[in-house]
């Protein structure tokens, strides 16, 4: 449940320029940690947070970051996963698993391909995977799915 949920401490991981962080996670949380490869991202993020809840800035990527362990009450991971391996992917869910303090939750949201197939843009190195691949993700990495949603009023 939510309201089981800590507030003190959220990493938002391919953070931008901020925008989950701002509209979401800063009025919930009391510090917000971003982790983001992109360095002119981090100055504008900077710019549009809060200072007083910003907390450690991770300037790298998801694949090569390390996290300390049992310091988070929530991970957000919204539409950054398509840029990692699926092995890198198991590995930072892993990571991220122990970087939870207990209690806390990774909150993941990602688009789907609607069958079992991959959609790959070679403009942007991106990949869609199906949602029972990213099922089997999560369990090779050892976490447990506890809820999931499809996002209503989605174009078809």
């Amino acid at each position: 449940r939510s309201s089981d949920l800590g507030r003190e401490r959220a990493l938002d991981c391919g953070a931008g320029i901020g925008r989950i962080s701002k509209a979401l996670l800063c009025p919930m949380f009391s510090t917000v940690d971003l982790l983001e490869p992109v360095e002119h991202m981090v100055e504008q993020a900077k710019k549009e947070l809060d200072p007083s809840k910003l907390g450690r800035i991770y300037l790298t990527s998801m694949e090569r970051a390390e996290l300390p362990e049992l310091t988070y009450d929530l991970i957000v991971i919204q539409w950054a996963a398509i840029y990692l391996t699926d092995e890198d992917f198991v590995s930072f869910l892993a990571m991220c698993k122990k970087a939870l303090k207990p209690g806390g939750i990774v909150f993941f949201k990602e688009n789907c391909s609607c069958d079992d197939a991959f959609l790959v843009d070679k403009d942007d190195s991106s990949l869609t995977r199906c949602d029972n691949h990213y099922k089997q993700i999560f369990a090779k990495a050892g976490v447990t799915l506890i809820q999931e949603k499809i996002q209503p009023n989605w174009p078809s």
